[in-house]
């Protein structure tokens, strides 16, 4: 193996732990190591610059505009609102959670989606008396899961897309390409989460719902 190979090997593994132990941020940490690539002759200057030209970012890129005037608009908030109506069974307030959060992650970013129902999840849970960590992490599976099924449900999808129509000259993938494999995967994972996952998760009780304030960061717009 050339020089050059073990250059990004060794790039790769450092920018790997940089990332996972979470003291440099992925962009400049990911940006660093492109510079080093290229610095060292592992990747031609034109071939590293074409990745900003990739249809697949820029269609990340706008979704992201997208999800944040969706945000904006209060139309999460207000579904958010919505979904657990008058309920107040544990169960059933997992299922009116779930389904529209796995919905709504496949057209999009799961981010703002999960923000948007934390709020919700915390005035349920102090509702029927449960802990709000029973809610939170199906919250979080159930956005991964539905973000499966459509090709902009995750960034994922859509840089697969782009690889597997450079690398095999065929057409990108359609948006509902991945759905018929996507789809039975995510309602088994939904199954899974309604009714095998709140037994595992263990009870915890707080007195404060923010009992570590110094850990959050407030903005505050007058």
């Amino acid at each position: 193996m050339p020089l050059t190979g073990w250059l990004v090997i060794v790039v790769l593994l450092g920018a790997t732990v940089i990332i996972a132990r979470d003291r440099i941020g992925p962009d400049l940490t990911l940006f660093g190591a492109l510079a080093v690539v290229v610095a060292g002759g592992a990747v031609p200057l034109d071939q590293a610059a074409l990745g900003f030209a990739n249809p697949a970012l820029l269609t990340i890129g706008a979704l992201f505009v997208v999800a944040a005037a969706i945000q904006h608009t209060g139309a999460l908030r207000m579904i958010s609102r919505l979904v657990f109506g008058q309920t107040r069974s544990a169960r059933g307030g997992l299922l009116r959670m779930v389904l529209p959060v796995a919905l709504l992650s496949g057209f999009v970013n799961n981010t703002p989606i999960v923000a948007m129902f934390i709020p919700a999840v915390h005035a349920f849970a102090r509702r029927i008396g449960q802990s709000p960590s029973r809610f939170l992490m199906p919250l979080a599976f159930a956005a991964m899961l539905g973000g499966t099924c459509t090709l902009i449900g995750t960034s994922t999808n859509l840089v697969v897309s782009s690889q597997y129509a450079e690398l095999t000259g065929n057409e990108p993938l359609g948006l509902f390409s991945i759905t018929v494999v996507g789809l039975p995967v995510a309602l088994f994972g939904l199954l899974l989460l309604i009714w095998v996952v709140p037994r595992l998760l263990p009870h915890k009780h707080r007195q404060q719902a923010f009992a570590k304030l110094r850990e959050f960061t407030l903005d505050v717009v007058v």
